[in-house]
């Protein structure tokens, strides 16, 4: 399990320099996870219907098939 905390701009996109891997079980699980998470898209925050950068932390559970 890797818990990583980063920032999603107005655009819906992951600041890449923003993450940051806040718990791994596995040293190489955190750094995959924080290979992913840039490919990630999101709905971006909204405060009064104006996108917004919004920080986000995201478990994320890797098991075995």
């Amino acid at each position: 399990e890797v818990e990583v905390e980063f920032v999603v701009g107005p655009d819906g996109r992951v600041e890449e320099s923003t993450i940051e891997v806040l718990n791994a079980s596995l040293p190489a699980l955190g750094e995959a996870a924080r290979g992913v998470v840039p490919r990630l898209d999101f709905v971006p925050g909204k405060v009064q219907g104006t996108a917004v950068r919004t920080k986000v932390t995201l478990p994320i559970i890797y098991r075995a098939p």
